[in-house]
């Protein structure tokens, strides 16, 4: 036997050209030292099936033929010891490296022959000591040497305790959650004490008690610092092999963002299903005050001005009108009327509408505005906005019924994606904050999860509908902007909400001025409406101003009237929101055969994504249910005088 045969060989796996010369000049420097090196496949597949079998051969392979589908996992099931070449020293590459088994991670930057050798002889010894332990003691301990690295390593804490609730065990999950610095600080203290609810001990350690597994349950801790957390238990009971319950092993995992994500879902969810609800009790109810004011304005002019029955329908007149303003507001919030957005400075708003607040709030409220520096605009409607703080400083008003101090704050805000990670349906990037706060009385967790729901209010009965809020949320929802409430009870109220930032020159034009428009015609309309009251409200009228109408009942039906109409159609009068065919599907098929008709929309339910197509063209307008005669007439003539749809 030659001394070649007894030199333990160093089997060089690698794909750099390079690390033969370096690791063959490393080892000429110790001579006839009992090495030899010799190459191994670097073809990652091809290399497991190139081991030799020796007992004290030693791989030394390529950093990047140790992920995890490389051959290290294989070459160590083998049995063979194994060091890994990266480029630099990494922990975190160190670290997985030897978790899959590998007995050393050697940097080529910092590679001497000394370490070299020291690192190959530690692998060939501990290989030696490892083949020396026998059987079942050998798997037992590799595993315990991986268990524990698995539960150190751990992402979700980690714990055993006694029966009292000791902890004897915790990994650094565990105490980083908690708060603490390290592990042993947790020792022989009682888990107890965390919970912030007594029940949720009480019931866990009678589940322990009887011997039961912890089923996963959510509670609530407390961290070091006091702040209470959220985590998700699960564990059992531990027996030694006596069978006597001696404690538990837990796992704990901090759900607290998690649960936060899933109530401000829930939430987002809730107020859209409202929303769609609001929109469709707005939509039914407009037709039916179509009808109503329509009707009572003929009746009106018809009762002589001395005639005492005059005074009863003026005041069906103002109910109508009032009702019309609740279905305003439902539609605001439903995030479904449409307006006109500008460019604005939130800063100039709040000093343009400075004195009304004043008025708004009384004397017994110290009114402060801060405006921030170098402000972005915003795209919004500016009477919207106005709305929005009249409603925000009556809310804080009424919270402060002794007194107190309004505060309305704007500010530059860049969200990040830190923040918006914890608050859904935001997303990160540059907005401008307008903050209305009070010191009034403040709400609890309860009455903020409804605080936007329409006609939910805290207020005695008769001093308020329940819509000022629910205004403010839909009016939000419109410009993409964001809405959020920070209030305890008796630490008064912060409503902050977040607009898109845009630039100036990102602005909108404003709204044309309306030309006068007059009453009556002779042209040909065909008016579709679904709604019998509001259908024939619309043809009388009409056909009193002298128009020609022509009349369906829906979209499919306004298709066949066109079809079988010999004349020109100067103008479609049509409802937007129809069973089967919508109006602006119908428009769309009537365009083919009549390209210079124009259209009016008329809706109560006034869903963009509806009729935006139609609103978008020149030869399009718009008439928002429930309407007057006299706004019909003025829609109707302005449509009729408007720009030619074959222009």
């Amino acid at each position: 036997m030659t001394s070649s045969d007894l030199a333990t060989v160093v089997l060089l796996a690698t794909e750099n050209a390079d690390d033969r010369v370096l690791i063959s000049a490393l080892l000429s420097q110790l001579g006839n030292s009992g090495f030899r090196l010799a190459d191994a496949p670097p073809d990652g597949e091809a290399l497991p099936g190139g081991l030799t079998g020796r007992e004290d051969d030693v791989y030394l392979i390529d950093g990047r033929l140790a992920g995890d589908d490389g051959p290290l996992r294989q070459i160590v099931g083998a049995g063979c010891p194994v060091l890994v070449l990266t480029d630099v020293e990494d922990p975190a590459v160190e670290q997985r490296v030897l978790e899959a088994g590998a007995w050393d991670c050697l940097a080529r930057s910092t590679l001497t022959t000394s370490l070299l050798v020291k690192s190959i002889r530690r692998a060939v010894d501990h290989h030696r000591q490892m083949r020396a332990i026998i059987g079942t003691q050998a798997a037992l301990a590799a595993s315990e040497l991986r268990f524990r690295s698995l539960v150190r390593n751990a992402a979700h804490g980690i714990l055993r305790t006694m029966r009292d609730g000791t902890i004897v065990e915790a990994n650094p999950a565990f105490a980083a959650m908690l708060g603490f610095a390290s592990e042993t600080e947790l020792l022989n203290r009682n888990v107890l004490e965390f919970y912030q609810d007594p029940s949720d001990r009480e019931q866990l350690g009678a589940q322990v008690g009887d011997g039961k597994h912890i089923p996963p349950v959510e509670v609530q801790w407390r961290r070091r610092d006091g702040t209470v957390f959220w985590v998700r238990l699960s564990g059992r009971a531990f027996e030694p092999d006596d069978g006597a319950i001696t404690g538990s092993e837990m796992l704990a995992e901090d759900v607290t963002e998690h649960r936060l994500l899933e109530s401000q879902f829930r939430q987002s969810q809730k107020m859209e299903a409202v929303g769609r609800l609001a929109g469709g009790v707005a939509h039914d109810f407009n037709n039916l005050l179509t009808a109503m004011i329509g009707y009572a304005e003929i009746l009106r002019d018809q009762v002589e001005t001395g005639d005492p029955r005059r005074s009863y329908v003026e005041e069906i007149c103002k109910a109508a009108e009032r009702g019309s303003t609740l279905t305003r507001q439902l539609l605001t919030f439903s995030r479904k009327p449409v307006g006109q957005p500008q460019t604005l400075d939130l800063s100039a708003v709040v000093r343009n509408f400075d004195g009304m607040l004043r008025r708004l709030i009384g004397e017994h409220i110290e009114l402060r505005t801060w405006s921030g520096v170098d402000l972005g605009y915003v795209h919004a409607n500016a009477s919207q906005v106005e709305q929005v703080l009249m409603n925000l400083a009556i809310n804080g008003r009424d919270a402060m019924s002794g007194g107190g101090q309004l505060t309305i704050e704007t500010a530059n805000v860049d969200l990040s994606k830190t923040y918006t990670r914890t608050h859904a349906s935001v997303s990160p990037g540059a907005y401008v904050m307008l903050a209305v706060s009070d010191t009034g009385c403040g709400m609890d967790s309860e009455v903020k999860s409804h605080l936007f729901e329409p006609f939910f209010t805290t207020k005695e009965s008769g001093k308020g509908t329940g819509l000022g809020l629910a205004t403010v949320y839909g009016i939000v929802q419109q410009c993409r902007g964001h809405i959020f409430v920070y209030s305890e009870p008796g630490q008064g109220s912060t409503f902050k909400i977040y607009l898109p930032r845009v630039g100036a020159e990102d602005g909108m034009d404003g709204v044309q001025p309306a030309r006068a428009a007059t009453a009556g015609g002779s042209e040909t309309l065909l008016l579709v409406e679904d709604d019998p009251a509001v259908r024939a409200l619309a043809q009388d009228l009409l056909e009193q101003w002298g128009y020609h109408v022509l009349v369906a009942n829906h979209g499919r039906e306004g298709l066949a009237v066109s079809h079988a109409y010999d004349g020109v159609i100067d103008l479609v009068v049509s409802d937007v929101v129809m069973p089967e065919v919508s109006g602006p599907d119908m428009v769309r098929h009537l365009w083919w055969t009549r390209p210079k008709a124009r259209v009016l929309y008329m809706s109560g339910y006034t869903d963009q994504t509806a009729f935006r197509m139609g609103l978008q063209e020149p030869w399009t307008s718009f008439l928002q249910k429930p309407f007057t005669p006299d706004a019909l007439a003025t829609a109707v003539r302005r449509a009729l005088d408007g720009p030619d749809a074959s222009a």
